[in-house]
């Protein structure tokens, strides 16, 4: 079945409307958004080295899912231009903000430790990603639609000469495993970090260079499409669901 395309500038237009009640607008978007959740787009078949679809969408703490932000209000290395992607009704009510990103991951292509972008973080911005580590932000991309989940980094607090210190540290090497099945169609994407690749923010007095690298590493999965791949999605993310649903169920018994 194809997938339920309703762009986000449409839905504006639509909860703009004046002649729409506040219970036909619940009833709209309920059913919309039971539409999209029940329908699952065909998988894209591609050919060895063909560029599949990636995109950067948000981080956020990940102990409370209402707060999410664009990927880039972190400090992270971007495109020089800014290219969004065209969002349906699920990724507007999920709150997504999906937009391209340096990470170039063709379909079975493998490589290690490819270089991704080098530049130097300012004091404020090892300041940003302290604290960002410090609520334990998550980030979200999308490859081919599949959604990657990942951290941004760690801390370690140790007690030395009686007083707790606190280090901070950035991970620099993302490893993604893909899986494909043999057919032109990505199965599945797993997102990791290489543990001795970490660059240290702890000392903020002055800049510091950083290079991120990543690796892509590909095998052929046992299964014949991503349809019967059991994915994990994190719990908050669940509960952002549910809280959506409640939202739109409140509004139609308040009406």
């Amino acid at each position: 079945r194809p997938p339920v395309m309703l762009q986000a500038g449409w839905l504006r237009r639509q909860l703009a409307m004046p002649h729409r009640s506040p219970l036909s607008l619940s009833l709209f978007l309920l059913s919309a958004t039971c539409l999209f959740v029940s329908t699952d787009a065909q998988s894209p078949v591609y050919k060895k080295n063909d560029p599949v679809p990636f995109f950067a969408n948000k981080v956020g703490p990940f102990a409370n899912p209402s707060e999410q932000y664009e990927y880039y209000t972190l400090p992270f290395c971007a495109p020089k231009e800014e290219i969004r992607k065209g969002l349906h009704l699920g990724e507007v009510l999920a709150g997504d903000r999906m937009m391209t990103t340096l990470f170039s991951l063709p379909y079975m292509v493998n490589f290690d430790n490819k270089k991704l972008c080098s530049y130097t973080l300012r004091p404020k911005d090892m300041q940003v990603f302290q604290s960002a580590i410090d609520q334990d932000y998550y980030f979200e991309f999308i490859y081919d639609d599949l959604p990657v989940w990942g951290f941004i980094g760690e801390k370690e607090t140790k007690m030395v000469h009686g007083r707790n210190i606190t280090s901070y540290h950035l991970f620099t090497h993302y490893i993604f495993s893909i899986t494909h099945n043999g057919k032109g169609q990505v199965i599945e994407i797993n997102w990791e970090h290489d543990p001795t690749s970490l660059l240290d923010i702890t000392d903020t007095t002055d800049g510091v260079d950083v290079t991120f690298h990543y690796t892509a590493k590909w095998t052929q999965s046992h299964l014949e499409s991503r349809d019967h791949v059991e994915r994990a999605a994190p719990e908050h993310l669940e509960i952002r669901w549910f809280s959506i649903f409640n939202s739109i169920v409140t509004v139609l018994l308040l009406t």
